[in-house]
């Protein structure tokens, strides 16, 4: 008995050493998993532990060949195009091995990978042995990414800017593992100016201040904002990003921008609402135009104005609605709007009538 705990202990421990993802056809007591190429690579190769943040991290990979018959690699690929491995493909005589270069690139592609200091990362190799008939192997580089430096959030949203009007500053706080050298920021495409502060109180921490440039038209845009530095060696950095959402809105908004009316009592039924159009800070504004245009269904809508619909700071129509249709009609109402600051631009609200089938209805 204590014989047979003895040997599933030992089995135990050398297995431990070898991390291999194909199939294996024995592991040996070197920590080495073996596929039925003869290809091996130690386990202790492939997870790297903590690394620096850098784009062109390089891990050498020794690759033996304990097999009896020679292997030809034709590629190497890689489950990342942030990879690739020189050189991609070799010949191994029976115990020979080769040494491999992976270069990585390690920066956070991505901007939520911005907002932490350790992050793990995996990347698969392939090896596509010549004329081999048996499953892939695949060897999976591992370790966690040890970043500098993080953002504390990783999106900003600038939601109510209004056309014509200051924009207010917001910010980013940076926080640094250590100390950083110099810090420059980027914005593309520039829609916002940057500028970095240091905290007096911290040295280990700054905020990015980001100011939406008046210049922006009306809509929704998105840019990215990216931070370098160096290290304490003078060493640059990878870039950290983080995205930035705006949208500018005119001066004048439609309320509501959306309405549901049903239309299910009467032979010829209609129905009225209330649309108003109120100035949010662009002073006065005049209404050039208002149309109408059926989405699903026919829809007969009449607008009518309450009070003047020039150089006003809010107006208010009565909308009647008339379905023709049974089921859902739906409708689009635009308004040509011109105010001082932004110009002429048009406002829209939706409109949905329901109305069932007058013969149902009296069945009821």
């Amino acid at each position: 008995m204590r014989t047979f705990v003895f040997l599933a202990v030992f089995v135990a421990a050398v297995s431990v050493g070898a991390y291999h993802t194909g199939r294996m056809v024995a592991t040996t007591n070197k920590g080495l998993a073996q596929a039925k190429s003869g290809l091996t690579v130690s386990g202790e190769h492939l997870d790297i532990g903590n690394v620096p943040l850098s784009a062109d991290f390089v891990h050498g990979l020794t690759v033996r060949n304990l097999g009896r018959a020679t292997v030809a690699v034709d590629e190497i690929r890689t489950s990342c195009g942030c990879t690739k491995v020189e050189p991609s493909s070799f010949s191994l005589n029976p115990g020979a091995s080769i040494k491999l270069n992976v270069s990585i690139d390690l920066s956070p592609h991505r901007p939520e990978l911005s907002a932490a200091f350790d992050r793990p990362f995996s990347v698969v190799l392939t090896p596509v042995v010549h004329s081999a008939t048996e499953e892939p192997i695949q060897w999976q580089v591992h370790g966690t990414v040890r970043q500098p430096y993080r953002f504390a959030t990783t999106h900003l949203a600038f939601h109510d800017l209004i056309h014509g009007h200051p924009y207010k500053c917001r910010a980013i706080d940076l926080i640094c593992r250590e100390p950083i050298g110099d810090l420059s920021a980027t914005c593309e495409p520039p829609f916002v100016d940057v500028r970095i502060q240091p905290n007096d109180d911290d040295p280990l921490r700054f905020r990015l201040l980001l100011s939406p440039k008046s210049t922006l038209p009306l809509g929704r845009r998105e840019c990215m904002v990216s931070l370098t530095g160096t290290d304490n060696k003078g060493h640059r950095l990878p870039a950290l990003q983080h995205t930035i959402h705006l949208e500018v809105l005119p001066g004048v908004k439609v309320i509501p921008v959306f309405l549901s009316l049903d239309c299910n009592a009467a032979e010829k039924p209609s129905a009225n609402a209330e649309l108003m159009l109120r100035s949010v800070g662009s002073g006065p504004f005049s209404v050039v135009d208002a149309s109408v245009e059926n989405i699903i269904g026919d829809i007969a809508v009449e607008l009518d104005a309450r009070g003047p619909t020039a150089r006003v700071s809010q107006i208010q129509y009565r909308l009647s609605a008339t379905p023709h249709n049974i089921g859902i009609n739906m409708a689009k109402t635009t308004f040509r709007v011109e105010d001082k600051q932004s110009g002429t631009y048009s406002l829209r609200s939706l409109l949905s009538c329901n109305r069932t089938d007058p013969a149902a209805h009296r069945n009821q």
